[in-house]
């Protein structure tokens, strides 16, 4: 019974309306009550909607809760039945009390590449007035058993309650496969992600890029990919993102000449062991969120794994280039720019702006644009990404805070010379360890990596390309930790001699009451007269200072 009616029968004070919908079967509400409890305690108001076989009825009783306009959140517990139609979901959920069925969607575009008639979808849940898009932040714990559910509980409860936010929350990483498409649109995705990533993700944050292109300096050792992958992931950080093919329970491999090399699959999660700072996982992919497959698809074991990520975002079925490009510009704003509170929160305002053709975003008219020339579906761009809208579904817990840094704001000469101390002032929001570091504009490295015509036989050759994996995801010039009191720091950091070039210096500030980023712009020109004795001049195309050939990475 809702709550408030009890309320009212009972002639207890009145109860709040409810801001969360939760839709739980019996069997786990006490593996459930730790969460409960934490938004409680939050100020959250929480009614439970009977679980039912019928996805239908679920919506009605929603959106009567949502009547009185207060509803923010949608929250669904336990894994939806194996089905391959609509026509099944009813008999299937009811042979197992313990699922929760989901929306069997129509498919209009991804059919032409080679998606199935009708895809699974969440969304419809929060679609409260029936315009087929989501009105309200929803996400869902995929768990089979009360022992999953309490480890996923566990997993969002000390992402919340820790108070480390050190250098891990503005630390980014990338995993990037081979299009496919053919050469011409690859290369225009490749330069579309590029620009996603160099502009889209503010300068303070650290970006690494793992590719599985063998040409590119951004591939490791391709035998070790596999390793690579892993070991980022354990690194912890605030999003992982992988970009390419996927299927439900892997990832494309590496494919170099003579052989193929393994990336990732649901066998694999047991390797991840991130002990804190869990990353939210986004797959850009087709088929890694499919959670309602006869089997457990990868986002599903990530969530359930003590030491995987807290979250997942991902398709239930067959994704296009246009929508996924659209798709990663407008979460990226919703994120980084707009600051969404929760991780629902982002997810559905991105929703919301990609069924729109908003005037203030930075890369919707290049995106259109390169979708007219390359998708075999120009015409109907936006009903692909009305499909993308209802294809991704969060896997995991929609409230779940989005941790925010403080501001720092860090101000320096726009121009600065090789081989000479750059000053700076820094007025920050918290005290404590400051990181400052100079750093080249992510479309660049600092180096010109040897071009790979032939892939090579040498283990050695091969060993080679950690060195330069590591080299070009590491865009730093020069690192300077020095401590700020009462706010504000003023100092210099050394610019070495071969820097040049657009760069930025940014700061970390990692305090005991939180931590602040920020950035400013330099330009490095070649050393003054002063120190022109000590210091070559820098030729006007530094071989050191290379433009990427590969989507872009690094600090």
């Amino acid at each position: 019974m809702h709550v408030i009616l009890l309320a009212a029968l009972l002639g207890g004070p009145a109860v709040p309306p409810a801001d969360v919908v939760v839709v739980c079967p019996e069997e786990f509400r006490q593996a459930l009550d730790p969460w409960v409890r934490h938004r409680t305690a939050q100020g959250h108001q929480l009614s439970f909607a009977p679980n039912t076989s019928d996805a239908g009825k679920i919506r009605q009783h929603i959106r009567s809760i949502a009547k009185d306009g207060r509803l923010r959140f949608v929250v669904l517990v336990g894994d939806a039945p194996a089905t391959s139609s609509a026509r099944n979901v009813a008999k299937q959920s009811a042979a197992n009390a313990n699922t929760l069925p989901t929306f069997s969607v129509p498919a209009t575009i991804n059919v032409h590449w080679g998606g199935k008639p009708e895809f699974a979808s969440d969304d419809p849940f929060a679609d409260l007035d029936g315009d087929k898009l989501p009105d309200v932040a929803i996400g869902r714990l995929t768990v089979d058993t009360p022992a999953e559910l309490a480890t996923v509980v566990d997993k969002i409860l000390q992402y919340e309650r820790s108070d480390n936010l050190g250098p891990w929350l503005r630390h980014i990483d990338f995993v990037a496969g081979v299009g496919g498409f053919g050469a011409v649109a690859d290369a225009a995705l490749e330069a579309t992600a590029k620009s996603l990533i160099a502009s889209g993700v503010p300068v303070p944050y650290e970006t690494s890029m793992t590719y599985a292109s063998w040409h590119s300096p951004y591939c490791p050792n391709p035998r070790r990919f596999h390793d690579v992958l892993v070991q980022r992931l354990n690194a912890g950080g605030l999003f992982w993102v992988y970009i390419g093919h996927g299927y439900t329970t892997r990832l494309d491999r590496v494919r170099v000449p003579g052989g193929r090399h393994h990336i990732f699959d649901v066998h694999d999660v047991a390797e991840l062991r991130c002990e804190q700072n869990l990353p939210i996982a986004i797959f850009m992919a087709c088929h890694t969120g499919a959670f309602d497959a006869a089997e457990d698809c990868l986002a599903e074991e990530m969530l359930r794994s003590r030491g995987a990520p807290v979250a997942v975002m991902a398709s239930s079925s067959v994704t296009m280039p246009y929508g996924l490009a659209v798709m990663g510009c407008e979460l990226l704003e919703s994120c980084f720019q707009h600051r969404s509170p929760t991780l629902g929160e982002a997810i559905l305002r991105t929703k919301r702006r990609m069924a729109e053709n908003p005037k203030d975003s930075r890369f919707r008219g290049a995106i259109d644009l390169l979708a007219m020339t390359l998708s075999p579906n120009k015409t109907e761009l936006a009903a692909e990404r009305l499909e993308h809208i209802q294809l991704f579904n969060l896997i995991g817990d929609p409230l779940l805070q989005l941790p925010q840094p403080g501001e720092a704001r860090l101000s320096a000469p726009a121009t600065a010379h090789a081989n000479e101390p750059l000053e700076f002032t820094l007025a920050s929001d918290v005290d404590g360890t400051a990181t400052l570091e100079l750093v080249l504009r992510r479309d660049r490295i600092r180096f010109r990596p040897s071009p790979r015509q032939a892939y090579p036989i040498d283990p050695r050759e091969l060993a080679a390309f950690d060195e330069v994996y590591r080299q070009a995801n590491d865009r730093r010039y020069a690192v300077s930790h020095q401590k700020i009191v009462a706010g504000r720091l003023t100092g210099t950091i050394q610019v070495p001699a071969d820097a040049e070039g657009a760069c930025y210096l940014r700061v970390f500030v990692d305090g005991q009451k939180g931590c602040a980023m920020g950035s400013t712009s330099v330009e490095i020109v070649a050393p003054s007269a002063a120190t022109t004795a000590a210091v070559t001049s820098p030729e006007a195309d530094n071989p050191r200072v290379a433009r990427t050939a590969s989507p872009p990475a690094g600090n």
